[in-house]
């Protein structure tokens, strides 16, 4: 089978990068993209793979392995811009205001607790977001998550690749979402 036209790649991976920029906690396989994103297209799976696999080596998306399967995500240096010639090309970065977790960090030893549904939890330790990976857990059957923190009782801060905060309680062996963003969770300690 020939390689997909570099044109054609670059088109598919703007229309991606434009998703991903007005939908940033999105999260899906490359089948899941051809079906649901460019469902108008007639995009072929491996034109949608090459046009990721540009995307992630431009650091726009992220590529994560999980037991189902290969999701991609918005990546960190979503900073990328489609150029005239049609080629995707990185923009040089500018300095960034620290994320908002670690933010958080820097004031843990004034301001610990977090409130949600007339619960106040302790937090006892949160987590870089330079640090997170995704959690690997026998007791964990829910889509992608990073641990973000714990609370004093052991209870884990998750953030979910839909880009929430859940609050993960190993006595009653469930989560809840807490937060619609890792910025809100933060605001609200």
């Amino acid at each position: 089978m020939s390689a997909p036209p570099s044109g054609r790649i670059s088109d598919l991976a703007a229309q991606i990068a434009s998703y991903l920029a007005a939908h940033p906690s999105a999260c899906d396989t490359a089948e899941g993209v051809r079906r649901w994103l460019l469902a108008g297209t007639d995009a072929t799976l491996t034109e949608i793979s090459a046009a990721l696999e540009q995307l992630v080596q431009l650091g726009r998306v992220e590529r994560l392995s999980q037991p189902a399967g290969t999701v991609f995500r918005a990546g960190h240096a979503a900073n990328a811009t489609l150029h005239p010639t049609g080629e995707l090309k990185r923009q040089p970065l500018m300095a960034e205001r620290p994320a908002p977790i670690d933010v958080a960090r820097a004031h843990l030893h004034t301001r610990r607790t977090f409130h949600h549904e007339g619960r106040a939890m302790t937090i006892g330790l949160l987590i870089r977001d330079a640090d997170w990976r995704p959690l690997r857990a026998a007791w964990w059957r829910g889509k992608e998550v990073c641990v973000i923190g714990a609370d004093l009782e052991g209870n884990f801060f998750l953030r979910h690749c839909d880009g929430t905060v859940r609050y993960w309680d190993h006595h009653a062996q469930s989560d809840v979402v807490v937060a619609t963003s890792v910025r809100e969770c933060v605001s609200r300690i």
